[in-house]
């Protein structure tokens, strides 16, 4: 089974602070799936986050 990542584990990986991803949540404009664990915990599949990191990826032109 896939491990699923936590908030903190996902502010880190972005480089943003967990209370942003708390507001995204909570506007409802996160741009990440996301699962409710047992109705409180919010939890994130990695290959989820890997897949947002490659979609907002910019090519800079050479």
């Amino acid at each position: 089974m896939e491990k699923l990542l936590s908030i903190k584990d996902v502010s880190a990986m972005l480089g943003i602070s967990a209370n942003t991803i708390n507001g995204w949540i909570f506007k409802k404009t996160m741009p990440i799936p996301y699962y409710h664990i047992n109705g409180r915990s919010i939890r994130f599949k990695e290959e989820d986050i890997k897949a947002y990191i490659d979609s907002v990826k910019v090519e800079k032109d050479i």
